[in-house]
């Protein structure tokens, strides 16, 4: 994959030096002089590759494309204006529960994540990669995956030790056990999102069903500084044209002149601002004047995109004009997992998680919770998903390019020796 080098310097540092002369006086009264010395300024270190084994060389676009189709199915169904999704959080959450699932539901599960050409240890084995080295490929970009399974203590249903250890192993998943009935039971969940989120997403989850079973929890926080930062001096209000036709004063950041990787193509325009290192970037897809965010969807497919991202992208000087923004999401998502292809996961005859437990079990809901903050300094992101299961039957209770974001975009951050895409987002309405 095409490696961008960091542009702009991100952070200075400055040294004072001080002599000091002495004159004997009678009433001494030293002067100080104080001179500042600006130092060489240091270059973030270099972005290093992740390794993956050739059996896995493929994994991370499939996982794009499961990506791309979770993102585009909730546009299909949803009239939010604003959109923001995890798919890494999601994919997570779903491998830990992949180990618990046997026959058809498990072969579902397999093709709407993309892992159907993986055995059962190459599946872990990517994702305790992942894990490891997501969060160290850029000291200068903070990035926290953490996993937990919470059992219910009330509960008659005994899950399977096998399946706590893998998930133990490979995901470092934390293992749990709470009283589910117990008031406080919802507060103790939300304070370790809270914790793991930075206390971006404080109430991940509503309330907690007595008769569940089990939790499977993944949780993401991300916080990167752009390689090449925005000058507040810059920043002023101006328009943004909303989705539905209303026009917003915003807070528009503006570059006047840099150097990025970016394409244009007849649908839309693609900017590459990268984080820190270089590892980690967001790449804002912008509809072209007379194009709509519909059209760009219609005409970007995850081969097309990682297509561009890998071939396309050139260095070029471009005027770049973002809005800040701000924004959280919710959504329940079993009915767009089941509508992608995997539906016996959530249907009490059919679902089959015998490698959770004897008793049968089903996911009852997945809930899915993000916040985005992007600002001149740079991108501070979390999500979380919740993997609810329930027992079947429980029965207890210029004339550079210009690119300038004012009407709806779609943004992605990614890793970018691997492709991986940690969030995905559209901003149809900012205020």
């Amino acid at each position: 994959m095409k490696k961008f080098t960091a542009l702009l310097v991100v952070v200075a540092l400055f040294a004072i030096s001080c002599e000091s002369t002495y004159e004997p006086q009678p009433d001494p009264d030293p002067k100080v002089e104080c001179e500042e010395t600006e130092q060489p300024t240091p270059r973030p270190p270099t972005a290093q590759a992740i390794e993956m084994p050739a059996t896995l060389a493929s994994r991370t676009t499939q996982g794009n494309e499961f990506a791309f189709n979770l993102f585009y199915k909730i546009l299909q169904t949803t009239n939010d204006k604003n959109v923001f999704i995890s798919p890494l959080s999601v994919d997570f959450a779903f491998g830990m529960t992949l180990n618990g699932a046997n026959s058809n539901t498990r072969k579902e599960m397999k093709y709407v994540l993309r892992h159907s050409e993986l055995t059962d240890a190459q599946i872990n084995e990517y994702y305790r990669i992942m894990l490891d080295a997501l969060p160290n490929v850029d000291p200068m970009t903070e990035l926290n995956i953490a996993n937990s399974i919470w059992c219910n203590t009330i509960s008659p249903v005994s899950i399977h030790q096998s399946f706590l250890d893998i998930n133990a192993k490979y995901f470092d998943a934390e293992i749990r056990s709470l009283d589910f009935s117990s008031p406080d039971a919802v507060d103790i969940i939300n304070a370790w999102c809270a914790e793991q989120t930075n206390n971006l997403i404080q109430e991940a989850l509503d309330e907690v069903d007595s008769e569940a079973a089990m939790y499977l929890i993944n949780a993401i926080y991300f916080k990167g500084v752009w390689t090449a930062q925005f000058e507040k001096e810059n920043t002023e209000k101006a328009t943004f044209f909303a989705e539905n036709g209303s026009e917003n004063q915003v807070y528009m950041m503006h570059i006047p002149e840099a150097t990025f990787p970016y394409y244009a193509n007849t649908h839309a325009q693609f900017l590459d601002m990268s984080y820190g290192n270089g590892a980690f970037s967001m790449t804002v897809i912008l509809p072209r004047a007379g194009k709509t965010l519909q059209d760009v969807v219609e005409n970007l497919s995850s081969n097309c995109f990682n297509d561009i991202v890998e071939n396309r992208l050139d260095s070029t000087n471009v005027q770049v004009f973002l809005p800040r923004f701000q924004t959280e999401y919710r959504i329940e998502l079993q009915g767009i997992l089941s509508a992608m292809g995997m539906p016996s996961a959530f249907c009490r005859s059919t679902a089959d998680f015998s490698g959770m437990s004897d008793v049968p079990l089903y996911i009852s809901r997945v809930i899915h919770s993000t916040f985005i903050e992007v600002n001149e300094e740079g991108t501070e992101a979390a999500g979380v998903t919740i993997v609810e299961m329930v027992p079947v039957s429980p029965g207890w209770g210029s004339s550079l390019p210009v690119f300038r974001a004012d009407r709806p975009f779609i943004f992605v951050i990614r890793e970018n020796s691997t492709g991986a895409i940690l969030f995905m987002g559209k901003m149809g309405d900012i205020r």
